[in-house]
């Protein structure tokens, strides 16, 4: 039988919200993947806390019909009610205001899997499409997570208009279709058990040592960056968004500097820690290269690794892998509790996926980036 719902927005510190998120989005995650691959409440609250970069966006469906004299938020719909009740749906979403500002970015919709083929998703998202071109938006860009699984395989495969990688023709690229969006990159997910046995390291190592030295250098931390070091990150961060594979997604170069990076790392640093490793070139102090690693206070186990950029003039000569084999060896010298560490990389990026592979990273899943327009027709 049909449900009936309403929708509402979240403000930053609805309690029981942020509590309803983090449930719907771990049986999500369970369904997906067959384990709980989330962040921690503590993180989801900082992500949404955040708007040095954007407006980041919490929408909900509840059961049942609003009051018509509940006050509405930033977005126009009702405020979410202080009392706790059942979270049918979400999305999350994030209005950048510092770059790319035309578009309406990292759309996550989640429908509890009780609920579904009810119209509760495409009404989130008519409610996410509003609200960017009411931002002056043109351009939407969502994503799904799409395990790796042999049962896939008798699915039709759906190609993004790179040609590399593909997803699986499921109810997620279905309803991503349905409304119009193309699939314009795919990234691997892969993941890396630990500990990485010594004499892998060690030999990695020497072949990167041997190609690198003594033309470069490199210097690792934990923790925040001091003043010259985040300004050697926000120059790396800007090669990172000009030169990373963004197959068809309509995404222009990042604007940084050290108050940016001392920023972003103010906010991981609140729930987890920063493991970071840069090279120089010697003879100029030049920042050539950069790998980051993130650990959660609550998923101590579990390794988020973060952007590892290489600039343009200065590949070829294993710096890539340099950087990252001295940053895991500096997370095993620290963070003992480290069992495993996930990347994502896109599936066009072979230099990349070649030093994962040669670090032992197998893939395990993949993520879909679905893109449209939105200053045109709509799909309903």
């Amino acid at each position: 039988m049909p449900i009936d719902f309403h929708l509402v927005e979240v403000p930053v510190g609805h309690s029981w919200a942020y509590d309803a998120l983090a449930t719907l989005s771990t049986e999500i995650s369970v369904e997906t993947y067959g384990e709980d691959r989330t962040v921690s409440l503590a993180t989801l609250r900082q992500l949404h806390g955040d708007d040095h970069q954007g407006v980041p966006g919490f929408l909900a469906a509840l059961p049942g019909v609003g009051s018509p004299t509940t006050p509405t938020g930033r977005f126009g719909l009702p405020v979410a009610p202080e009392d706790p009740a059942e979270m049918l749906a979400s999305v999350e979403f994030l209005l950048p205001t510092l770059d790319n500002t035309h578009l309406v970015d990292d759309a996550w919709l989640q429908v509890d899997i009780r609920y579904r083929r009810q119209g509760i998703g495409r009404a989130l998202w008519r409610e996410v499409v509003r609200i960017g071109r009411e931002h002056g938006r043109t351009t939407l860009v969502m994503w799904s997570d799409h395990a790796l699984d042999v049962h896939d395989t008798a699915l039709p495969r759906v190609e993004p208009s790179t040609g590399a990688g593909d997803v699986p023709l499921g109810p997620a690229a279905g309803f991503a279709l349905a409304l119009g969006h193309r699939l314009e990159q795919v990234e691997r997910q892969s993941r890396l058990l630990l500990p990485v046995d010594d004499s892998r390291l060690a030999a990695l190592a020497s072949e990167a040592e041997a190609h690198a030295i003594p033309r470069y250098r490199t210097e690792s931390w934990s923790g925040a960056s001091e003043t010259g070091r985040a300004e050697a990150l926000a120059r790396l961060n800007h090669a990172f968004s000009s030169d990373a594979p963004t197959g068809g997604i309509d995404v222009e170069p990042q604007e940084w500097d050290a108050a940016r990076v001392h920023r972003q790392e103010e906010r991981s640093l609140r729930t987890g820690e920063l493991f970071t490793t840069v090279a120089f070139e010697a003879s100029t102090g030049e920042p050539v290269a950069v790998t980051q690693l993130f650990c959660e206070y609550a998923h101590p186990h579990r390794v988020e690794q973060r952007n590892t950029v290489v600039s343009a003039p200065h590949r070829g000569v294993r710096l890539g892998l340099l950087v990252k084999v001295t940053n895991l060896r500096l997370l095993a010298a620290s963070w003992p509790e480290a069992r495993e560490v996930t990347t994502w990389n896109a599936d066009e990026n072979a230099p990349m996926l070649a030093i994962n592979t040669a670090l032992g990273y197998r893939p395990f899943a993949r993520s879909a980036a679905w893109q449209r327009r939105i200053d045109g027709p709509s799909p309903w």
